[in-house]
């Protein structure tokens, strides 16, 4: 099999005039900026890599397309997986999703969060373990400044009023360097995947350096001596 150029992350599968599609961040094609939420063209063929850890989609346009199973949307995954029933590809994602909670199981105690951070310095995907123990999928929106731009790294639950994560950041210098402004209270640590190149982390007064494909620990207790 090639090598793929393109990868798709936080991805489904989609139908479109009778067609399969898929939408994603996309990563690789010099179309579109990096992270850039696409669809694809018609999906003509799919099959399942000789790794088992991902799906390669050809579109009709010939463009190539890796889909890790630990990247799907979980809020589609039901919708997904029968779309990719019709793409004559039966697997059970959830085996994959289970290696993923078992390895932040693994890496999160409670009141810490994992966040992925990919090459634009936006968190991909964010996940916070509670004081009952229990791992949250933490929401990610981009507030889009004239000058800067901020990424809040939060969800609430409104029956509970209870604020799940809560890290916001600035990012500076064209997206070498970023800022945290705000920890929640609840936030004990914070734990960093960097997928890009090296970058700093600016934490009230100390700078943190997030090695490429490695996770960097931020404790919050440092946090509040420097803040103090």
């Amino acid at each position: 099999m090639e090598t793929v150029k393109f990868t798709l992350k936080r991805w489904k599968l989609d139908s479109f005039k009778e067609k399969i599609i898929a939408w994603g961040n996309c990563y690789g094609n010099p179309e579109f900026f990096k992270g850039c939420y696409i669809h694809t063209s018609a999906i003509e063929k799919a099959e399942i890599s000789e790794d088992l850890k991902r799906i390669i989609v050809t579109t009709h346009s010939g463009n190539q397309y890796a889909l890790d199973f630990a990247e799907i949307d979980e809020t589609a995954y039901e919708s997904t997986k029968e779309k990719a029933k019709a793409l004559g590809l039966c697997l059970d994602w959830r085996q994959a999703q289970k290696r993923t909670r078992k390895q932040l199981e693994e890496i999160l105690r409670p009141c810490e969060m994992y966040v992925k951070i990919n090459e634009s310095l936006m968190t991909e995907a964010a996940y916070y373990r509670t004081r009952q123990n229990e791992i949250v999928e933490v929401a990610v929106r981009c507030s889009c400044g004239m000058f800067t731009d901020s990424v809040l790294v939060e969800k609430y639950d409104w029956h509970s009023m209870e604020c799940f994560g809560g890290w916001r950041y600035l990012i500076l210098d064209w997206g070498r360097r970023i800022s945290s402004y705000f920890w929640n209270e609840e936030l004990e640590a914070l734990k960093v995947f960097n997928e890009g190149d090296d970058f700093m982390i600016e934490d009230f007064g100390r700078e943190i350096l997030c090695n490429k494909k490695e996770l960097t620990t931020i404790k919050r207790q440092e946090t509040r001596l420097l803040a103090d």
